[in-house]
């Protein structure tokens, strides 16, 4: 019988809007938070956090316009783009972000400038954040 973390780990990522947080703490806190308790290794940790400073406050959206990119990410993270990349592919593969389909791939030797993605709750995440896996609304 699986146990209510092996649920989460099967459950798909939630997207940023669709997620319901706690009344008093907006979406990008608890990513944020959520990213800091981790254990990703520390390039990820900090891409992960600098996108999230793109990104709308009450709901972890980041803007279309304002989307930062490989390059941008590599200049405000002080990080080499290969290893920007390398990080953004991981954390889609984890389910922290989520990138918009039809976006670049993050694929060895092709750096995309142009990297739409939501920041996203993997749901263990959720449940560390004692949020339930499946509906995003606060566990009991």
């Amino acid at each position: 019988m699986p146990t209510p973390l092996d649920l989460a780990r099967r459950a798909a990522p939630r997207p940023a809007s669709a997620a319901v947080m706690p009344a008093d703490e907006p979406f990008r806190d608890c990513y944020e938070r959520a990213i800091r308790r981790s254990g990703l290794p520390a390039n990820q940790r900090l891409v992960a956090l600098i996108l999230a400073t793109y990104a709308d406050r009450p709901t972890g959206n980041i803007p279309r316009d304002d989307q930062p990119g490989i390059k941008r990410l590599a200049r405000a993270t002080g990080l080499p783009a290969l290893t920007v990349r390398d990080a953004l592919r991981a954390l889609t593969q984890v389910g922290w972000i989520q990138r918009a389909s039809g976006s670049p791939a993050y694929e060895p030797g092709h750096v995309p400038d142009a990297a739409p993605v939501t920041l996203t709750l993997p749901p263990y995440a959720r449940v560390r954040l004692g949020l339930s896996p499946y509906s995003g609304s606060p566990t009991s």
